[in-house]
């Protein structure tokens, strides 16, 4: 395995948030042209709109995870990064989960849990390729510890 992989969320899961943000601004064109509704309803759902399209932004700025030589990791935060680690001899659960539109675009979540914290990957690129990589180290500790321990 290597020493470090980086991983960030994927903009494809937010596909739902673009479209939504896409439907909104449709929606405000057209109520615009046949309604003509006060301009503080129409600054209200601007401003929604703009929170769907941002919000993606803010969360793939906003976390990385990381996969280190002896843990998996996740680093939240702008000015604060916060880490949470979980080693991994203390891997107790690690599940896999992809959505109908993640498997057109090929991302999903990767949950990795420890006896007292979980790390859920959120909207990796490619989340196979990142759960075997977990599942090989996961399994050389398992024959590790079967020939230390007979």
């Amino acid at each position: 395995m290597a020493e470090k992989i980086k991983i960030k969320t994927s903009r494809f899961s937010f596909f739902g948030n673009y479209l939504l943000g896409m439907f909104l601004l449709i929606f405000i064109f057209i109520a615009n042209l046949i309604l003509k509704p006060p301009l503080i309803l129409i600054y209200f759902l601007l401003v929604i709109a703009l929170i769907f399209f941002l919000e993606p932004e803010g969360v793939i700025l906003y976390t990385t995870y990381k996969l280190e030589t002896d843990y998996v990791s996740e680093f939240s935060g702008i000015f604060v990064k916060k880490q949470t680690a979980i080693p991994y001899r203390n891997i107790t659960d690690e599940r896999l989960k992809k959505s109908i539109i993640g498997r057109i675009f090929d991302f999903g979540d990767i949950i990795v849990s420890g006896p007292k914290t979980e790390i859920k990957m959120k909207g990796v690129m490619r989340p196979e390729k990142i759960y075997e990589e977990i599942e090989k180290k996961l399994t050389y500790l398992r024959v590790e510890r079967r020939e230390i321990n007979p």
